[in-house]
């Protein structure tokens, strides 16, 4: 019987050296999806040692127009009140629906894929609270009045980074739509 030989061309890909290939784009991909991730992941951990630290503190009066002291918020954004059994079921719809979205980003938009990261990391850092300790710890108190917490500002700054992404495009959907370039 005759065997058959492949004949290599110089230039040709080998299977080694797809395999190769395959783990360089792997590394590099796995790296690429560590940088996108380390925003949230720094300050979701910078939050966490916020909170344990201010848990640590003697409860006092807030004292001047910004003050670093623990406020348990009970309820929602602006401590609105809502039962848990609204709540949880709530959180977690909105928790998997965030991450799907953040998913589908995660190909198309470093940047958008970063936004979701934030508010996500924010929003658990949050319920992690409200699991362990029935209320979301504030440590940043604004005129006496106000309470918040770096997860707060991860969620908010990642939705203005979201909407402003988003804008020019829907500028052009409107203006196609609008009739400005399709009647030209």
């Amino acid at each position: 019987m005759r065997q058959l030989q492949e004949v290599v061309h110089p230039g040709d890909v080998t299977e080694p050296q797809n395999l190769i290939d395959q783990t360089r784009r792997a590394r590099t991909s796995a790296r690429l999806t560590l940088w996108r991730l380390a925003p949230a992941l720094i300050l979701f951990e910078i939050d966490r040692g916020f909170k344990t630290h201010v848990m640590t503190l003697p409860e006092r009066p807030s004292a001047g127009p910004v003050d670093f002291n623990l406020f348990r918020n009970h309820g929602i954004a602006f401590s609105l009140p809502l039962p848990n059994l609204i709540f949880w079921p709530l959180a977690i719809i909105i928790f998997i629906v965030l991450t799907r979205l953040c998913w589908r980003e995660f190909r198309r938009s470093t940047y958008s894929f970063i936004a979701y990261t934030g508010i996500l990391s924010g929003a658990f850092s949050n319920l992690w609270d409200r699991f362990l300790y029935g209320a979301t710890i504030d440590y940043l108190i604004f005129f006496r009045r106000s309470a918040v917490n770096l997860a707060d500002a991860m969620i908010v700054i990642g939705l203005i980074v979201l909407l402003f992404l988003n804008r020019p495009y829907e500028k052009d959907k409107r203006r196609v739509s609008g009739g400005d370039i399709a009647h030209r």
